[in-house]
């Protein structure tokens, strides 16, 4: 799961505008209690972002796609 934080942090550091930044803020990868495995996205930027058609992928060598993003934003400053 190391892999899909790695490839995840890559594209959301690559992407950004003048004013909008997005991180990963959290990850819960593989957890051992049989809770879904989730990723929390935080805005450092001044403007809110849309995140339509961002795309979240597991394993580099055999790329799944897992979730894609319809018309969600995160507003600036939020998760």
């Amino acid at each position: 799961m190391l892999v899909i934080f790695l490839f995840i942090a890559i594209f959301l550091f690559s992407y950004s505008s003048a004013n909008a930044q997005v991180i990963v803020s959290e990850l819960l990868p593989k957890p051992s209690t049989g809770e879904p495995e989730w990723v929390e996205l935080f805005n450092t930027g001044k403007e809110k972002i849309s995140l339509a058609n961002w795309q979240l992928w597991d394993q580099l060598s055999n790329p799944n796609l897992i979730f894609q993003f319809s018309e969600e934003t995160i507003e600036a400053g939020g998760y």
